[in-house]
């Protein structure tokens, strides 16, 4: 019922269990995962600290509490519930996912330095464990990471990690894994300006697709359709791929296993304000600020439950400056600097923000 969409149903018959099976936290930690689908994140919140009280050790209610706490911009809970769950962790194995989650917030915070660190601990757990699948998805968050600062050497070397053991080992899933890779291989051609490269990564992918299984059908069609409006931006089809973001949908969350959440952000943290970059670059600057300031708003009756990544306050702030809107891009690059707080100074988004907010206060 869940699935379906029938949040009724799905509570009634979550309550009918939690009558039939006192004491189980599980049934509190399901009807957290609903709220959360339904947009209630206080009433989800208040599941999932129920299932934590029922059950100290119930450790997907503090990744997901973690999770929501991001989602309401409130880092330092959520930062908090991530050092809950590694404190806890009744192995090394859960002290290791512990540490990915801490490291893929430290990105979203802009401390990419304190990023790797995290994940170089989660990597040293695996590689005790000899726990080859860990290592890889460890190597495919870090690869991700290496690639949005620009550092294409080290990313290809653990995103290839990743791609290669998951080919040998998981065969069943090949299409998937190829039009992955082709995805992050076409973002990678656009970033170093090989349009051919990019476009042939493209119809490579196109033909893949029919070879998608259900399941992740939507989810493989949602990252062609992203590289297709990259492509059309570059090459500079600027009406196409303003038209083509229109018809782009929201991609539903995932089931909130351990390393979903943070995929559903983190390959998009580039590219989900496609269709504002698009209308920005056809001159229409107030439908970019349109789409931005939808991005930075929580919409609790929409299907996506994504994080707001920082930098689109930072952006949609130059967009205000632009239009000569003074006080709302103050407002704005003020909002992103205080959610970097502690980013790394180097960041070129945290030295131009300074600068620019600087210059409108004088």
């Amino acid at each position: 019922y869940m699935e379906m969409g029938e949040y009724e149903k799905a509570m009634e018959n979550l309550e009918r269990y939690a009558s039939l099976n006192p004491g189980d936290a599980n049934v509190f930690d399901s009807m957290g995962e609903l709220y959360l689908r339904m947009g209630e994140l206080d009433r989800s919140l208040a599941k999932y600290k129920e299932a934590t009280e029922v059950e100290s050790k119930y450790f997907s209610a503090y990744r997901t509490t973690a999770y929501i706490y991001a989602l309401k911009g409130d880092y330092n809970q959520t930062m908090n519930w991530i050092d809950q769950y590694i404190e806890i962790a009744s192995s090394e194995g859960i002290k290791a996912r512990g540490h990915v989650y801490k490291g893929f917030y430290y990105f979203w915070l802009g401390s990419i330095e304190q990023s790797l660190k995290e994940l170089r601990i989660a990597a040293d757990y695996y590689e005790t464990l000899e726990n080859k699948p860990g290592l890889a998805t460890t190597n495919r968050v870090r690869g991700w990471i290496y690639f949005y600062i620009g550092d294409i050497s080290n990313g290809w070397k653990d995103f290839r990690s990743w791609f290669d053991f998951y080919l040998e080992h998981d065969p069943g899933w090949t299409p998937v894994y190829k039009a992955k890779f082709c995805f992050y291989s076409g973002i990678l051609d656009l970033r170093e300006a090989k349009l051919d490269s990019a476009k042939a990564r493209l119809e490579e992918m196109k033909t893949i697709l029919p070879h998608i299984d259900p399941v992740n059908k939507d989810r493989i069609i949602h990252l062609y359709d992203i590289l297709r409006v990259e492509v059309l931006l570059s090459q500079g089809s600027i009406e196409k791929a303003v038209n083509s973001s229109k018809k782009i949908s929201q991609l539903l969350m995932p089931r909130l296993d351990p390393m979903n959440l943070i995929y559903y952000n983190l390959l998009f943290a580039s590219f989900r304000d496609f269709s504002a970059r698009a209308y920005q670059r056809s001159g229409d600057l107030n439908k970019a600020i349109s789409e931005y300031e939808k991005l930075i708003t929580f919409d609790p009756k929409g299907k996506e439950r994504r994080l707001i990544h920082p930098t689109y306050y930072f952006k949609l702030a130059k967009l205000y400056e632009k239009k000569g809107k003074l006080n709302k891009a103050i407002e704005n690059y003020q909002k992103f600097l205080e959610i970097w707080t502690n980013a790394d100074e180097e960041l070129p988004e945290i030295v131009e923000a300074k600068n620019r907010l600087h210059n409108l206060k004088l």
